[in-house]
């Protein structure tokens, strides 16, 4: 299971967690890109090979699944069935969440909970 996370500093990573093999966080790298706007995070995936009818895309407990099906590896050795989870942030809306396959690339777009500021004046006694 991968944990999605975003620094406060813009730049957006995905931390693996529980990899058995150091070598394949080098491979896993190059699946996947994030991205954070202020309305939303953007995960596209690598899925060179697949159409729209071979990938599944779900939530379920506050994660996120892309299950991919290959239904004949041997015919094409670059569509390969794999699956995936993340750990979605807390401050994301998991029932605004849209995701379009164009050129072997998912882009998974997760709208955020956009936080409103408070700007009616509070008078606070002192005691």
């Amino acid at each position: 299971m991968y944990n999605l996370s975003f620094s406060n500093r813009g730049a957006s990573i995905f931390d693996l967690i529980d990899r058995p093999f150091d070598f394949m966080s080098d491979y896993e790298s190059r699946k996947y890109s994030t991205e954070s706007t202020d309305r939303e995070y953007k995960i596209k995936v690598s899925l060179p090979g697949h159409d729209k009818e071979s990938v599944k895309v779900s939530v379920e407990g506050g994660k996120l699944s892309i299950c991919a099906k290959a239904e004949n590896e041997s015919a094409n050795p670059l569509c390969k069935s794999e699956s995936f989870r993340f750990v979605l942030p807390k401050n994301c809306k998991p029932d605004e969440i849209d995701a379009q396959l164009v050129n072997g690339i998912l882009t998974v777009s997760i709208a955020k909970i956009l936080e409103k500021r408070q700007d009616k004046r509070v008078e606070i006694s002192v005691n």
